[in-house]
């Protein structure tokens, strides 16, 4: 076979979960599947950083989409003409997005449904794109492939799909993660906390609009508990909360918050994995490899309660509404307090990770594009 792959973020650090996906599954398949070929689509010349094996050709189609409708000039035209020229046997829309003018059979990659949910990791056109395309591209698709059971129940909601359309193939986490030891979680918060136990908050695109909760929620668990826990906020950048923590001068407990911007992968992971509990509280994310991450590094985590959140973590993890400062304070609390439960916490979640596998997910995906052929 002929396979067709759309793999424009290929080699970026935007959109982390969509990367992470495409990195882990669609460069392992050329591998696992060595007597087919491949062909990656990107939209800008490739970076010389991945060494491809032989069956991987790269074609380059532009211009780069930009806004709206050179979305739709990219998918609809330029990459229908594309797939009129190599006449692959399937196309795989890594993103969510698939030609509608092609008669090529399609197998799309539903990340989530963020336009419904005013998503923030979409840009201002990216989130038009799929507002306005995201429908038809359903429709068009041959087969489906949703990250979570929560996303395939929503897509079948929302577009009257049938469900023997779309199957769950599971993403995984963004690193490869150990638990920390002893030693190393001590250097840490010397390093980091003031030598103190702490919270860990990753600001994200999807987690900085709670920033405000969040130091909401720590003040009310300071106050009740006069315990010398901090509150680390980590990232690559801080330009999300950048008014919030203009304001953090006159909050009452400046001193136990711990800002780390600029931080290199190698850092956030240190600082991630020797958290006593992460605090991540997204109001939408379609699969959370981040919460993988601290399930199979030993952390707890303390998440809003969401069809997602549950799903992935089970009894894994700490619950609170998304509206509510003080569940979210007594969850911190909770943790605290109760050290069986969070020993319990971690057990679970070590034994919960272990249904995330990139391998298990690249063979599920190989499965459906086979389904796909004639019999």
């Amino acid at each position: 076979m002929l396979i067709a792959i759309d793999t424009r973020f290929l080699c970026t650090a935007d959109m982390p979960a969509y990367s992470a996906f495409t990195s882990n599954v669609v460069l392992h398949l050329p591998v696992l599947q060595s007597n087919h070929r491949f062909i990656f689509f990107v939209d800008k010349d490739p970076v010389k950083l991945l060494e491809l094996p032989p069956n991987v050709s790269i074609i380059t189609i532009t211009p780069k989409p930009k806004n709206f409708l050179s979305y739709k000039w990219w998918y609809n035209v330029k990459l229908a003409l594309a797939l009129r020229k190599y006449k692959p046997d399937v196309f795989i829309g890594s993103y969510g997005l698939c030609s509608t003018t092609t008669k090529v059979p399609q197998l799309l990659i539903l990340h989530d449904l963020g336009f419904i949910h005013k998503h923030a990791a979409h840009t201002r056109h990216s989130f038009l794109m799929y507002k306005k395309s995201t429908k038809n591209c359903i429709h068009k698709a041959f087969a489906i492939a949703s990250v979570s059971q929560a996303v395939k129940a929503e897509t079948e909601t929302k577009f009257a799909i049938s469900p023997n359309k779309i199957k769950v193939c599971s993403s995984a986490g963004l690193s490869v993660i150990r638990i920390a030891d002893w030693t190393v979680k001590e250097h840490t918060k010397e390093q980091y906390s003031q030598g103190c136990e702490y919270f860990i908050f990753q600001v994200t695109d999807n987690t900085a609009s709670q920033f405000l909760s969040v130091l909401r929620a720590f003040s009310i668990f300071k106050k009740w508990q006069r315990s010398n826990m901090k509150l680390v906020v980590i990232g690559h950048s801080f330009s999300l909360i950048k008014q919030e923590i203009q304001k953090l001068e006159t909050y009452k407990f400046r001193s136990e918050i711990m800002l780390h911007e600029n931080l290199q992968p190698a850092e956030l992971e240190l600082i991630s994995v020797s958290a006593y509990s992460a605090i991540y509280p997204v109001l939408y994310e379609g699969f959370c490899p981040v919460l993988v991450d601290y399930m199979n590094s030993g952390v707890p985590a303390i998440v809003y309660d969401t069809p997602i959140a549950r799903e992935m973590c089970g009894e894994a993890a700490l619950y609170a509404t998304q509206t509510d400062t003080l569940e979210m304070a007594e969850q911190m609390k909770v943790i605290y307090k109760d050290e069986k439960l969070r020993n319990q916490l971690i057990e679970k979640g070590i034994a919960k990770a272990k249904e995330y596998s990139w391998a298990k997910t690249a063979d599920m995906i190989w499965e459906m594009v086979e389904s796909m052929q004639p019999k």
